[in-house]
């Protein structure tokens, strides 16, 4: 069934645009048409993330959730312990996956924080001093709760431990990037990564992100790195406008062509704040209807809310009428959803307010 809207938190309804620009046939990726494509789409990601020239931009063909398994290969050494702070379902995610590899002699210390919290500079710099960690895991947006990390306020407290302690930073910018004002060079992050599928409005399987040159360096020193995921490799072949393996030719067409809509056309500026809009306007939505509340009202997030419902609602006739109004809904999280009744309207990409406003007007007449 094809949907006019989706208010899922990705994959999101791609333009025409975008799929104009991937129905061209393959280039062969070692051509100088790939190489030129590759220079502008680092380049792209470059300025979409303010880099500076301590950090490292590059676009891979897999999943977003590969990063956490060159996070687990690269940057992780025999003896050390990274510690991932979980404030949902993709933190927990995170740690399973760091978790997977502890045949590698590292440890996963879990700081658990309650579900539809942000994480505080006060608790980071608690379980900072506790764990004692060689790297620090956390998301940037916690797609399964609508919640957003204050990074800027977390990037004090990692500043204040690397004062005692040598420290990797690895932020999992998934449903952030592209939709929220990200600069990593400023918060002397380490390996900040997403996927197309989000708020960058293309098909899934492109994974974006950047390096510092200290994670470069550290993963130099690591010898089990795997094949696939090796950073020095993604690095050595990107210098060169390569890529180690043959990409996914159309949709780095795709993401070349977003990159040049939002930088050049749209504009950064533009962008960031038409994504705060859409999440104002659905906050001010939900405080018009009794039965609704934000799972979150100090820290929600730019591109996805989370909102909690009382009883009156019947989920699954909602759910229906919806679809047969052309919007393919979500209806909350497994997990929290069994504990608390709620749904999410995700606002990212390149959804329009004219688009967004006819969307909640569709959720108010079908509740």
């Amino acid at each position: 069934m094809e949907f006019r809207y989706t208010t899922k938190p990705g994959p999101v309804i791609v333009s025409e645009r975008i799929l104009k620009a991937m129905s061209s046939q393959p280039i062969s990726h070692r051509s100088n048409e790939m190489r030129a494509l590759y220079k502008n789409v680092t380049g792209g990601l470059r300025r979409l993330l303010y880099l500076d020239d301590r950090h490292l931009a590059f676009a891979i063909t897999a999943s977003g959730s590969g990063f956490y398994d060159l996070i687990a290969t690269n940057l992780i050494a025999k003896g050390e312990s990274a510690l991932v702070v979980e404030i949902g379902a993709f933190g927990e995610k995170f740690s399973e996956a760091l978790e997977a590899y502890h045949d590698f002699g590292f440890t996963v210390k879990r700081e658990r924080l309650e579900w539809g919290t942000a994480c505080t500079r006060e608790q980071l710099e608690s379980a900072l001093e506790r764990h004692k960690p060689d790297i620090l895991c956390l998301t940037h947006i916690e797609t399964s709760t609508g919640v957003q990390n204050p990074l800027e306020k977390l990037s004090e407290a990692v500043r204040e431990y690397r004062e005692k302690k040598e420290l990797l930073w690895c932020v999992d910018s998934v449903s952030a990037m592209g939709g929220v004002e990200l600069r990593p060079s400023e918060l002397k992050a380490d390996l900040v990564f997403a996927s197309s599928q989000k708020c960058l409005g293309i098909p899934p399987g492109i994974a974006v992100g950047c390096a510092s040159r200290e994670a470069l360096k550290k993963a130099e020193k690591i010898s089990r790195r795997g094949h696939y995921f090796s950073l020095p490799d993604i690095v050595k072949l990107m210098e060169k406008l390569q890529t180690p393996s043959t990409p996914a030719v159309n949709l780095m067409n795709a993401l070349n062509a977003q990159l040049k809509h939002i930088l050049d056309e749209e504009t950064l500026e533009k962008r960031f704040s038409r994504h705060k809009r859409l999440a104002g306007t659905t906050r001010e939505w939900a405080k018009k209807h009794k039965n609704l509340a934000m799972l979150n009202t100090t820290h929600p997030a730019h591109t996805v809310s989370c909102i909690r419902h009382d009883e009156t609602l019947d989920r699954e006739c909602f759910k229906k009428k919806l679809m047969e109004k052309g919007i393919d809904a979500d209806m909350g999280y497994r997990k929290l959803a069994e504990r608390i009744p709620n749904f999410r309207i995700a606002h990212m990409g390149d959804l329009t307010e004219k688009n967004h406003r006819e969307i909640l007007r569709t959720y108010s007449e079908s509740m």
